[in-house]
């Protein structure tokens, strides 16, 4: 089966969900409300339950932790290879991560900035979050995604062609965060 309501998936979620909060502080932990089950919820079960709970975990510990400071318009991009000791976790893989305000074709934009620089892209995750954050851009709470307060914005998780070069990681940087504030820029207006 392959639904929300599937009980192999609600005990797997449960299991990851434990693991996660061992990765957060107790500030954190107040916080994070419902921000594992948005980031799973559009991700096929066949996806993930052959992962080891602790691994997923901490993949989705990254852009929990990424997107703690942010102010309204600013885009934040960062480019890594995880590792075991910093990450928690290995991958064959480099990861993008992006925290945007909401808007329309970010993926899209993300996947063909990354397409034209010969990169691919191996799994996507993109909850669309409601957050709340204080004047210096902390965030303060995740709200539900039905909820009309907090502002929207978009986490998003790119698994990718991994590259080590220093100099290769910061261009993809360079070149998302200048795509996503033209894209910001065409769409302002929808």
């Amino acid at each position: 089966m392959n639904t929300v309501n599937d009980p192999q998936r609600k005990a797997l979620l449960q299991d990851i969900s434990s693991l996660f909060e061992k990765r957060l502080s107790a500030a954190q932990k107040g916080i994070a409300g419902p921000f594992l089950d948005q980031c799973l919820e559009h991700v096929p079960y066949d996806e993930f339950r052959h992962r080891e709970p602790d691994r997923l975990a901490a993949i989705l510990a990254g852009p929990f932790h990424f997107m703690q400071r942010r102010k309204v318009s600013d885009a934040l991009v960062r480019v890594y290879n995880p590792e075991m000791k910093r990450d928690g976790w290995e991958s064959v893989y480099s990861v993008l991560e992006l925290v945007n305000d909401d808007q329309p074709f970010l993926v899209d934009t993300a996947i063909m900035t990354l397409s034209e620089m010969g990169i691919g892209v191996h799994l996507v995750i993109h909850p669309v979050l409601r957050v709340e954050r204080d004047g210096r851009g902390r965030l303060r709470k995740i709200l539900s995604h039905d909820s009309d307060e907090g502002q929207p914005e978009s986490v998003i998780q790119l698994h990718i062609d991994r590259r080590t070069d220093p100099a290769t990681i910061e261009s993809i940087q360079k070149r998302l965060a200048s795509v996503l504030s033209d894209a910001a820029k065409a769409t302002q207006d929808w």
